[in-house]
Parts: C-alpha cells; structure tokens; sequence
C-alpha cells in the first residue's frame, strides 16, 4: 500500500533532520526499486 512509519523519537527536541535523512534514504530506495 505504499505507507511509511516514521520513529523519530531519539531527538525529541529537533527531530527535523533526522525526518528529512528517513525521507531522503526512503526516497533513493524507492526509485532504486522503481528501477529495478
């Protein structure tokens, strides 16, 4: 279906960064598999 489950709890103070590297390795894998 598609979802994706972000955990971003490990920086509770800033967890943007650590959001946008999950999404940014999410991203290259999907269009890896969309390749394959």
């Amino acid at each position: 279906d598609g979802a994706l489950s972000l955990e971003y709890e490990e920086n509770p103070k800033d967890p943007m960064e650590d959001i946008r590297t999950c999404l940014n390795v999410a991203a290259e894998a999907a269009q890896r598999a969309a390749r394959s």
